[in-house]
This record gives C-alpha cells, structure tokens and sequence, in this order.
C-alpha cells in the first residue's frame, strides 16, 4: 500500500487508469458518463464512481477511489502535483484481501495439525518404505563354517549405496562372503560391501542398480526429547520386512562404547532391525537404528545413530576405512559421569595397549584422565570429541590425576583404521567404557 501511495505522489493527473480486473463493467450513467464499482484487493469501496473510456483504457477520477478508501486529496494547481494523505482505514481496507489469504493458509495448517497419529503413521511409512531394504550378509569363521547375519538397510544414492549397520555386514576375525539386498519391491540384488567402521557401527553396502527409491534424510541436531518417530525394520527375519513400530526420542547424546552421542528411542528395536530407519512424522531418517539393552526388568531402552553423524562418517571413508587419530587407553566413566551428576571428575584408564602412543608417553592403568589440552574432560563422548578434533601425528597434552598429584604428559597420537586388528587383551567390556 505504501508503494502504491508512493507512486500516486507523482501523479499529475487527475484521471487514474485502473486495470479492467479491478473495476467491474459500468453500472448506470452519471454527467454523461458510465458508473463502475472499484473494488480493491477484492473489497468493494465505491459503487458509483464516474468513468471514462480512452484508448480501451478505462479511467476513473483518482478522488473518488482514495476518498472512497479513507484517505484525502489535495490538487496543488501551480505545480501540478497531487498529494494523497492516508487514514488507518484505508490501510485496513487495501490488508483485507492478505489477511484474508492469511487466514486461508492458517486453516491448513490447523488441518494439518488436526490429522490424528494413525493417518500420519500411514502417510510416513508410504514415504519411508519403498527406501528401505533387507540385507543377507554370509560370513566365513576362520575354520571355514559360515554364519548367516540379515538385517536392514535404507537407500541414501539412486545408484545403489545403502546406509546399513558394521555389524550386520562385517565382524572382526570373520570374512565377509556374498552380501544380498532385498528391494521393497521384491527384488534380489548381489551386493558387495563397500566400506565399513567399527568404532561408529556405520558400512555402506554397494548393490548394481540405477534409480532406486532415495530416503528423504533430516537434521539430527534438530531432533527434541519426546518427539514422536518411527522405527522400520525386518526384526528377527525377512518374513517379518517392513516391521513398523512406533515411541518417541526419549533421550539425546546417549554413550555406548563408541564414545559417539547416540539418540535413545522406545520404539521396539529387535534383531535384524540394525541398519533401518529411525524416522519422524515427516517421512524423514534422523538416525540408524543399531542397539538396545537387553536385561531383566529392562524395556524400551533402544538406541540409534543421529544421521548427521552416519553422514560424517560416509564422508571420512577412505581405501581403510576411517582414520582416527590413536591413544591407546580403554577408559571408563565415573559413576558421576555416567549418570550426568556434578561432580564428575575424569576417566580412569582401564588398559593400554603395548606399543601404544600412550604406553610410550608413560601413561599407567588407573590414572585418570582430566583434561587434554587444558579442556576439561569427564565423559566418554567429550574424550571423542576433543580427540578427533586432531590428526595422526599431532602431539597433545594430558592432564591426568595419578595418586595424589596432577601431572602434564605430552603424547603424540599414532593413528588407527577400521581395517586394523583391536590392539587390546581385553578392549571395552560394558557400556561405560570405551577404547581410544
């Protein structure tokens, strides 16, 4: 509106051409001449305006039209210039037609919001299935007998990459044979494993095929506790494919013994849901589903990888897997710690690996870590955080509590792949603890 009385300033004529989609064909006569209805955005401010006809234009006295809308019009002769000076009214008057168009959009969005659960579950997993797939993985002991391994998987390229779980597809000491991918459609097609990573649980498996059905992926940082998802999966075997099951976030940043912060879920997660989608009720994969806890008296307690971590990983992937910048210390959490209490302080190491970067700085078992270069540490994900902010090679500088007495030892971080053997006796035996 502002624009428009803008324009109507420099007016030095008394006539204003109005476009025939704004004036309705005349009505009766007034002097001589024919009578139109002005409407504006739709609104009807006048019905008896005179007009003229020029040209095939049609033309109406600009009085009329602004006093008609509430505003006022001055004719400075001498100069020839037209000053229009608004009133509220006509600002209200010219914002019906957007408000109206406002209100329109608001009543969808209330439908929308309105859809009850079961019709949105419905509408989601319509979206989701076509992406997600079914894995056989065959893989060989070292005394030759094979073990079948399925799980699930979802499709991230239209050339053939799904997104599955390392331990679906490949285990430590064991080779990994034939790899077969079931399409939703029912399709059977030989896959080969394409890459792999222990440590965050993510592989991608590489079938032959041209547009395939691509999963719409969203913004794990996004994601808020209580937010509703679904899971989807083949739990316990493939006659069971396409399993839905339904539950919220229940918690964020969750560790297990790869120190990365996992998403927690109630929706039920069995054997053979790895590597599905954890999805919400826009049809979107904010995570892999990869683990529950399994304990008496224990419900609900599922976990998944945030896909903007899945992502990360992809991206790192070389000819060997991830490389990671090596300690070479297991280490535990705190009780503090584990439970998000105040006064955690440190992780204990529970073993070092020989030869290790930390073995040759001097490190012992039952020190505890405190800080790496000056930055305070007391949990797990926060010692994978700091730690992978450096490279193989860097050098660091720990502070640790040993006895009574808090010492500084500079270490120079070796470097590990997915493809190397674990350098440990033992390794990370529960889920407070973690290897680095």
């Amino acid at each position: 509106m502002k624009k428009t009385l803008a324009l109507l300033l420099a007016v030095i004529l008394i006539l204003l051409p109005i476009s025939a989609s704004s004036v309705s064909a005349p009505w009766g006569a007034y002097r001589g001449y024919p009578v139109a209805k002005v409407y504006v955005d739709g609104q009807e401010i006048s019905s008896d305006v005179p007009a003229h006809i020029a040209e095939g234009r049609l033309l109406v006295p600009l009085r009329f039209v602004t006093e008609a809308m509430g505003a006022t019009v001055h004719w400075e002769e001498n100069k020839h210039v037209v000053s229009i000076t608004t009133a509220p009214e006509a600002t209200q008057i010219t914002e019906v037609g957007k408000l109206r168009a406002d209100i329109a959009r608001l009543e969808g969005l209330i439908r929308g919001l309105l859809v009850s659960p079961q019709q949105s579950s419905v509408v989601v997993v319509s979206k989701v299935k076509p992406s997600v797939v079914g894995i056989i993985a065959i893989k060989t002991l070292p005394d030759g007998e094979e073990i079948i391994d399925q799980g699930t998987g979802v499709i991230f390229s239209a050339d053939g990459m799904v997104i599955t779980n390392t331990h679906v597809v490949k285990q430590r000491g064991l080779e990994t044979g034939e790899v077969y991918v079931i399409l939703n459609d029912g399709r059977v097609l030989k896959g080969e494993l394409w890459n792999y990573d222990y440590v965050s649980d993510i592989a991608v498996v590489r079938v032959t095929a041209t547009d395939l059905p691509v999963a719409e992926f969203g913004n794990s940082d996004k994601v808020e506790v209580g937010q509703q998802v679904l899971a989807i999966g083949n739990p316990l075997s493939l006659g069971l494919r396409n399993t839905v099951t339904a539950g919220v976030i229940s918690g964020l940043n969750r560790a297990d013994q790869s120190a990365y912060p996992l998403i927690q879920t109630d929706a039920a997660i069995n054997g053979g849901n790895s590597g599905g989608p954890l999805v919400d009720y826009n049809g979107r994969v904010i995570a892999i589903t990869s683990s529950k806890i399994v304990a008496p008296g224990v419900e609900g307690l599922g976990f998944a990888i945030p896909i903007n971590l899945a992502k990360d990983i992809i991206a790192r992937f070389s000819e060997r897997g991830v490389v990671r910048p090596f300690l070479g210390v297991v280490v535990e959490e705190s009780y503090f710690a584990g439970l998000g209490l105040p006064g955690a302080q440190g992780l204990t190491i529970v073993e070092i690996a020989p030869s290790s970067p930390a073995a040759l700085a001097g490190l012992l078992e039952s020190d505890s870590l405190l800080s790496i270069n000056g930055r305070a540490i007391s949990t797990l994900i926060e010692l994978r955080y700091e730690l992978e902010l450096f490279v193989p090679g860097d050098h660091i500088y720990l502070d640790i509590r040993r006895g009574g007495s808090v010492h500084t030892i500079d270490v120079q971080l070796g470097e590990v792949t997915s493809a190397d053997n674990s350098p440990y006796q033992y390794g990370a035996m529960y889920p407070w603890e973690a290897e680095f």
